[in-house]
């Protein structure tokens, strides 16, 4: 079980399939090795298991591109219309994750346990860690990035909780 800090926000936490089904997910890829620009499913670069989590979890089918260019993308919040910035750890947010200002390194957000961020890293391959396990890695500047559908729809209701 991750340990969390209490000044670190949470949202309140999807039902019990949405979790169950997240955990199967992550369950399911932990220890997998990490190879630079890998899309799985049996090997992730971290966008790759950032694409692979939202196409499998929410249907969504994000863009294929070098992480790099990815990253600059998502951190001017162009990637597409219905995502916006979040303010916390939400349930599918894409994280964002930084040692300074300019992110290099993504993961996706899970309300499991508190609420984790499962990535996909060099030298560990697929991992959750929690905010505070983040932090301790050296990522000091996270930024989230929450789907909210034209529509409203559940994942928007969620991301406002």
């Amino acid at each position: 079980m991750a340990s969390h800090s209490a000044d670190i926000p949470y949202t309140i936490e999807p039902g019990a399939w949405e979790r169950s089904a997240a955990a199967r997910w992550v369950n399911g890829l932990i220890g997998r090795p990490w190879v630079d620009g890998a899309e799985g499913p049996y090997e992730f670069g971290c966008w790759g298991l950032v694409r692979h989590g939202l196409k499998e979890l929410a249907g969504l089918d994000l863009p294929t591109a070098p992480i790099h260019e990815l990253v600059a993308t998502l951190a001017r919040r162009t990637i597409r219309k219905d995502w916006r910035a979040g303010d916390r750890l939400s349930h599918l947010a894409i994280c964002l994750m930084g040692r300074s200002n300019l992110p290099h390194h993504v993961g996706l957000g899970l309300m499991l346990d508190g609420g984790i961020v499962a990535h996909a890293i060099e030298g560990n391959g697929v991992i959750t860690s929690s905010l505070l396990e983040l932090r301790v890695m050296g990522f000091q500047r996270l930024r989230w990035l929450v789907y909210q559908p034209p529509s409203g729809g559940a994942m928007a209701a969620e991301a406002a909780a």
